[in-house]
Protein backbone atom coordinates (compact mmCIF):
# COMPACT_ATOMS: atom_id res chain seq x y z
CA UNK A 1 0.00 0.00 0.00
CA UNK A 2 0.92 3.69 -0.31
CA UNK A 3 0.94 5.91 2.39
CA UNK A 4 1.28 9.37 3.15
CA UNK A 5 4.80 10.08 4.78
CA UNK A 6 4.82 13.16 5.86
CA UNK A 7 3.47 14.03 9.21
CA UNK A 8 3.96 15.42 12.35
CA UNK A 9 3.05 16.59 15.70
CA UNK A 10 1.90 19.72 16.65
CA UNK A 11 4.72 21.85 18.68
CA UNK A 12 2.04 24.33 20.60
CA UNK A 13 -1.01 21.58 21.14
CA UNK A 14 0.12 18.32 22.27
CA UNK A 15 -2.87 16.90 22.74
CA UNK A 16 -3.52 16.86 18.82
CA UNK A 17 -1.50 14.79 15.74
CA UNK A 18 -1.97 16.40 12.83
CA UNK A 19 -0.47 15.73 9.20
CA UNK A 20 -0.76 16.43 5.78
CA UNK A 21 -0.85 13.95 3.12
CA UNK A 22 1.03 15.81 -0.23
CA UNK A 23 -0.73 16.18 -3.57
CA UNK A 24 0.54 13.62 -5.64
CA UNK A 25 -0.01 10.76 -7.55
CA UNK A 26 1.74 8.33 -5.77
CA UNK A 27 -0.16 9.46 -2.93
CA UNK A 28 -3.68 9.50 -3.93
CA UNK A 29 -4.48 6.53 -6.51
CA UNK A 30 -7.36 5.26 -8.19
CA UNK A 31 -9.65 2.79 -6.42
CA UNK A 32 -12.48 2.77 -9.18
CA UNK A 33 -13.05 4.98 -12.65
CA UNK A 34 -14.46 7.51 -10.31
CA UNK A 35 -13.09 7.20 -7.11
CA UNK A 36 -9.43 7.97 -5.89
CA UNK A 37 -8.04 7.17 -2.39
CA UNK A 38 -4.83 7.36 -0.08
CA UNK A 39 -3.70 5.63 3.15
CA UNK A 40 -3.09 7.31 5.95
CA UNK A 41 -0.07 6.70 7.88
CA UNK A 42 -0.07 8.08 11.42
CA UNK A 43 2.46 6.21 13.03
CA UNK A 44 4.16 9.46 14.54
CA UNK A 45 0.90 10.27 16.66
CA UNK A 46 2.23 6.70 18.83
CA UNK A 47 -1.40 5.93 19.60
CA UNK A 48 -2.08 3.36 21.65
CA UNK A 49 -5.57 2.56 20.56
CA UNK A 50 -7.69 4.11 17.67
CA UNK A 51 -9.36 7.28 17.68
CA UNK A 52 -11.15 9.64 15.83
CA UNK A 53 -9.41 11.29 12.78
CA UNK A 54 -11.01 14.45 10.75
CA UNK A 55 -9.77 15.39 7.43
CA UNK A 56 -10.06 17.94 5.10
CA UNK A 57 -8.86 18.70 1.14
CA UNK A 58 -6.68 21.43 0.49
CA UNK A 59 -5.20 22.84 -2.58
CA UNK A 60 -4.73 25.67 -5.01
CA UNK A 61 -7.97 25.18 -7.57
CA UNK A 62 -10.94 22.65 -8.20
CA UNK A 63 -10.63 20.53 -4.85
CA UNK A 64 -13.78 22.85 -3.62
CA UNK A 65 -15.23 20.03 -6.42
CA UNK A 66 -14.39 17.09 -4.13
CA UNK A 67 -16.84 15.25 -2.37
CA UNK A 68 -16.39 12.31 0.79
CA UNK A 69 -12.83 12.67 1.71
CA UNK A 70 -13.93 13.22 4.67
CA UNK A 71 -15.44 9.52 5.23
CA UNK A 72 -12.77 7.52 7.34
CA UNK A 73 -12.35 4.44 6.55
CA UNK A 74 -9.99 0.94 7.55
CA UNK A 75 -8.88 3.20 11.38
CA UNK A 76 -6.28 1.30 12.96
CA UNK A 77 -3.84 2.62 15.70
CA UNK A 78 -0.95 3.14 12.99
CA UNK A 79 -3.46 4.29 9.55
CA UNK A 80 -6.72 5.02 8.02
CA UNK A 81 -7.81 5.58 4.56
CA UNK A 82 -10.09 8.12 2.81
CA UNK A 83 -11.76 7.88 -0.87
CA UNK A 84 -12.85 11.44 -2.91
CA UNK A 85 -14.51 11.67 -5.98
CA UNK A 86 -15.61 14.84 -7.65
CA UNK A 87 -19.16 16.13 -7.61
CA UNK A 88 -19.31 16.37 -11.44
CA UNK A 89 -18.35 13.06 -12.11
CA UNK A 90 -14.60 13.30 -13.20
CA UNK A 91 -12.85 10.18 -14.43
CA UNK A 92 -10.26 9.30 -11.63
CA UNK A 93 -7.44 9.93 -14.45
CA UNK A 94 -8.77 13.18 -14.50
CA UNK A 95 -9.08 13.79 -10.59
CA UNK A 96 -5.22 12.03 -9.92
CA UNK A 97 -4.10 15.05 -12.61
CA UNK A 98 -5.70 17.26 -10.66
CA UNK A 99 -4.05 15.86 -7.45
CA UNK A 100 -1.01 16.33 -8.80
CA UNK A 101 -1.21 19.78 -10.87
CA UNK A 102 -3.29 22.01 -8.40
CA UNK A 103 -1.36 20.40 -5.07
CA UNK A 104 -4.22 18.76 -3.13
CA UNK A 105 -3.63 18.51 0.09
CA UNK A 106 -5.31 15.81 2.51
CA UNK A 107 -5.01 17.52 5.90
CA UNK A 108 -5.70 15.61 9.26
CA UNK A 109 -6.16 15.61 12.87
CA UNK A 110 -6.73 13.68 15.79
CA UNK A 111 -7.18 14.17 19.59
CA UNK A 112 -4.73 12.29 21.40
CA UNK A 113 -6.85 12.61 24.27
CA UNK A 114 -10.55 12.69 22.89
CA UNK A 115 -12.93 9.51 23.12
CA UNK A 116 -11.61 6.85 20.96
CA UNK A 117 -13.30 5.58 18.16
Amino acid sequence: SKYTNQTNQSATDPTFCKGTGLSSQALWYAYDNYTMTMNVDTTICNLNETRLYFTSLGGTGNHYLMQAYNGIYSTTINSFRVYANSMLGWSVSNMLSYASSLAWNLNWFENIYGPNY
